[in-house]
């Protein structure tokens, strides 16, 4: 039996018609049993616990694995334990470092250098030098570089092998620039 009834009234005068609300006839029989086979049940659903489904859990957990990875990556980039001889062994295997770089470790130095022939004579033209403090010196075709036009890269004494890798790859950036305008 259809019995026409809402008691929303603005819904009421936005319908041509009022809505059908749907119910029994007095005279129908359930068809719902309770006490009916498994197999014609369906099973409540089990209940999920949202620990991790939570944006707030999932954004913790991620910031947590970031700052895990950070400190490992941190902890196998630092310089601080390590000899002359050992950094260079370091930046030998870095997979990173800018190719044609010669490393070298030399009294109490690190040398990173870069050669070039010119006339059949090889010519050291950007290096790198990591001295005993740490702190460095680098040149560009015969020129020191001001330590201010890498002060991004390194303030101070340096500390990471990553700092030396930059230093080197913008070193390199800036001989092939100068080389295409001399060209030019």
């Amino acid at each position: 039996m259809d019995k026409r009834t809402d008691s929303n009234k603005s819904r009421l005068k936005s319908k041509s018609c009022t809505p059908v609300r749907r119910r029994l006839k007095p005279d129908a029989v359930p068809s719902v049993f309770p006490n009916t086979p498994a197999y014609l049940t369906k099973s409540p659903a089990v209940q999920r616990f949202t620990t991790k489904a939570t944006s707030s859990s999932r954004g913790a957990e991620e910031s947590r694995r970031l700052e895990e990875l950070e400190e490992s990556f941190t902890a196998s980039d630092s310089l601080s334990a390590l000899s002359h001889a050992e950094i260079a062994d370091k930046l030998r295997a870095e997979s990173t470092v800018p190719q044609e770089f010669i490393i070298t470790a030399a009294d109490e130095s690190v040398l990173m250098y870069l050669f070039r022939m010119t006339n059949d004579t090889p010519q050291v033209v950007a290096s790198v030098t990591l001295k005993s403090d740490m702190t460095l010196v680098c040149s560009l075709n015969d020129k020191v570089v001001p330590a201010s036009e890498y002060s991004e890269l390194v303030k101070g004494p340096v500390q990471y092998v990553s700092q030396l890798v930059n230093l080197m790859a913008r070193l390199k950036s800036w001989l092939t620039d100068s080389l295409s305008r001399s060209l030019e």
